[in-house]
């Protein structure tokens, strides 16, 4: 049976964000990043979990229970390039956003390329500054309310809306493994 979270987060991705902790890490197994690395847009679908939502991927259309999620995808530390103007696909999920910061450069005149530099220490920053394509810059510290004790999990994902531009929307994750919870979500436009 359809559990119609796909459609709940493709109507309205931000009060579905608001409410449902997004879980990625079924993104690592070793099916589901084969098929990942193997084509420029996916299916998504989410699996129902309590409060959670697992997201997944699976090979063929005819496996999906609810309508799949057309989308692109961005791994840790890698890069993804997204069309700057309208697109069928509206998301990019990221495999995690903790500890991590995205940089937006200009790949031509219609596309933007995505880089994810995780453990704040790396290169890609240099790499993308000495192109002088560098369009914007985004931390996961800009994201985070620090008035929470204990561990802090960052999910992310990226939105467009028509004649919009790509939107970031970050969850600040709380609680221990198990029972985790949605502290607050902030959307950030990415400047282009």
């Amino acid at each position: 049976m359809a559990s119609h979270l796909n459609l709940l987060l493709s109507n309205s991705p931000l009060p579905f964000m608001e409410r449902t902790v997004l879980v990625t890490e079924g993104l690592n197994e070793p099916s589901m990043a084969r098929l990942l690395r193997t084509k420029t847009i996916n299916f998504f679908d989410l699996e129902p979990d309590g409060r959670k939502a697992n997201l997944r991927v699976f090979e063929g259309l005819h496996q999906y229970a609810d309508t799949p999620i057309g989308g692109y995808y961005l791994d840790a530390g890698g890069t993804v390039v997204l069309p700057a103007g309208n697109t069928s696909c509206q998301f990019c999920f990221l495999r995690t956003f903790s500890n991590s910061r995205l940089y937006v450069a200009r790949e031509g005149d219609s596309l933007l390329r995505i880089y994810q530099e995780q453990q704040l220490g790396g290169g890609s920053a240099s790499a993308v500054g000495h192109t002088g394509n560098m369009l914007d810059e985004v931390s996961w510290c800009e994201c985070l309310q620090r008035d929470v004790v204990g561990p802090v999990q960052a999910n992310a994902l990226l939105y467009k809306r028509q004649s919009e531009p790509w939107s970031l929307l970050v969850q600040q994750i709380v609680g221990v493994e198990g029972r985790e919870l949605v502290h607050r979500v902030v959307q950030r436009p990415l400047q282009y």
